[in-house]
């Protein structure tokens, strides 16, 4: 019975010593959350402060940028409405490439098929570029051999981005009779007035005012065959037989002949027959993002301005 005494007061006396560590803990506790709660250091109120100001700070931005979302819906409803009334065509967009496009799907796709798929577009752009290297050496060589040089690669209207250019060559809507017809060069869109220059240096070999079809045009041709054109123009500051260098001012964008707008009719010709794309003799002085914008606009554009 002594034994059984003492046992029972030995698990009272444990019982009321976890009591009291269990209660002195808790007091601590809540003794130190109310101190960390009503004393704030002065960094800590700096802090939150600065996070108040940042949560309004930012739902004036998501409402700021609500706004300007729904305008540029707006604006987007507006310009297709208007190249479908008087072009006939859809409004290209504006935002072809985004470089982010893959990296969103990532999450979405399996493991395995994201490594299939960068291995397939490796092999491809290994290829390609293989056959990019080899079309440069065969180029290389033949300007080494003196049996060719290369075409006439400025912009000729200075400071133009892709949002400029228009419809290039290929059937295209005509602004006037409403029907698809075939169009010799590339739609680059400026201001009237806007100075247009020679892509390359060479000879005048034809500058000549005309209400007619393409209307003025300054003809000019480069060392190894090449010839550039531009048409529409409004005033012609060059003759024939005048020798200009790449760059030099030739005359001014304006809407002559059939244009439809201002703008200029600008051409590549190889050999005296061979028409080929301007766009394709851009890509030496623009970098690689907007020449490429420039290849979409250019044919995804579907209503040409002469």
């Amino acid at each position: 019975m002594a034994e059984k005494r003492e046992h029972t007061r030995a698990g009272c006396i444990l019982r009321r010593t976890l009591g009291i560590l269990l209660g002195s803990l808790s007091v601590s506790l809540v003794v130190t959350g109310l101190f960390v709660w009503l004393i704030r250091t002065d960094e800590d109120r700096i802090l939150r402060r600065e996070n108040k100001q940042l949560a309004t700070q930012y739902e004036t931005l998501r409402q700021r940028e609500q706004r300007v979302s729904n305008a540029v819906g707006y604006l987007q409803v507006r310009d297709h409405a208007i190249y479908q009334d008087i072009f006939y065509a859809d409004a290209p967009s504006l935002e072809m490439y985004r470089s982010d496009d893959f990296l969103a799907a990532i999450d979405t796709l399996p493991q395995g098929d994201l490594i299939l798929h960068t291995a397939r577009k490796a092999d491809r752009l290994l290829a390609d570029a293989d056959v990019i290297e080899a079309n440069f050496r065969e180029i290389a060589r033949l300007i080494d051999r003196g049996r060719d040089t290369l075409p006439p690669m400025s912009i000729p209207v200075e400071g133009l981005s892709y949002t400029q250019v228009g419809a290039s060559l290929g059937e295209r809507m005509s602004p006037l009779l409403k029907v698809g017809l075939n169009h010799t060069g590339l739609d680059l869109i400026a201001p009237q007035d806007t100075p247009v220059t020679a892509a390359a240096a060479g000879t005048v070999t034809r500058a000549d005012k005309t209400g007619k079809t393409l209307g003025n045009t300054v003809e000019i041709s480069h060392p190894g065959g090449w010839k550039t054109r531009y048409r529409c123009l409004g005033e012609i500051t060059v003759s024939q037989g005048q020798h200009v260098s790449r760059g030099q001012i030739i005359g001014t964008v304006g809407m002559s002949g059939n244009a439809f707008a201002p703008h200029l009719h600008y051409e590549v010709v190889r050999r005296d027959t061979l028409l080929l794309d301007p766009v394709s003799c851009l890509f030496a002085t623009v970098n690689p993002t907007e020449y490429m914008n420039m290849l979409y606009m250019s044919a995804h554009t579907g209503q040409s301005l002469d």
